[in-house]
């Protein structure tokens, strides 16, 4: 009697989880489902017009320059100010005299020679706010780096991006080729832009 009611629990027990693990499966493949009908392939480069926003940059397209449309990308702003203090305490000058002579630093401060521009048109510079000089060695100086994209490029990229079914969502998410001997490739592993309403 004990075996038969000890067997009895155990079957049910079984019957139990393999119930749990059936609908555990069966969720997976709807949340896939869902996954496939939020995010759609960027076709067209039309999907990409407006202004996204996402934590780690803003997304402008298009942006007119010289007769031309481009792709902004503005990345989030950095706090400089200690690269520009070490600047002026390395040639003991002023903050105010180092930032007279701040296009002619860009080099030495950054490591880079800004504002870039390769073959393709594409083009990166630094935008400074206005710092806030404290003292003759303090300073807060806040930049942001941006890069204009030719369309052509980023037609050739579009199929790194997703845009939501509502087409308020746009997602980043692979290798951005810039097909420039002055532009290192970039990986973006996963960013969403939320669009911003005019």
């Amino acid at each position: 009697m004990k075996r038969k009611l000890h067997l009895l629990i155990l079957s049910s027990f079984l019957l139990f989880i393999a119930a749990v693990t059936g609908c555990k499966s069966t969720g997976g493949l709807q949340a896939n489902d869902e996954e496939t009908e939020v995010w759609q392939p960027v076709k067209s480069i039309d999907q990409l017009k407006g202004t996204w926003i996402s934590d780690e940059a803003t997304i402008i397209f298009p942006k007119n320059l010289d007769n031309q449309e481009y792709l902004l990308l503005r990345e989030k702003d950095n706090d400089d100010s200690t690269k520009w203090m070490n600047y002026a305490k390395k040639y003991n000058i002023p903050i105010k005299q180092a930032w007279a002579k701040r296009y002619g630093a860009l080099a030495e401060v950054y490591g880079i020679n800004y504002p870039l521009s390769d073959s393709n048109g594409t083009q990166r510079g630094i935008k400074f706010s206005t710092p806030k000089i404290f003292t003759d060695y303090y300073v807060e100086v806040i930049t942001r780096t941006e890069t204009l994209i030719p369309e052509e490029i980023i037609f050739k990229n579009l199929s790194i991006f997703s845009i939501s079914k509502d087409g308020t969502q746009l997602k980043q998410n692979g290798t951005f080729r810039y097909f420039s001997s002055v532009f290192k490739n970039e990986y973006v592993e996963e960013r969403i832009f939320s669009k911003v309403e005019k």
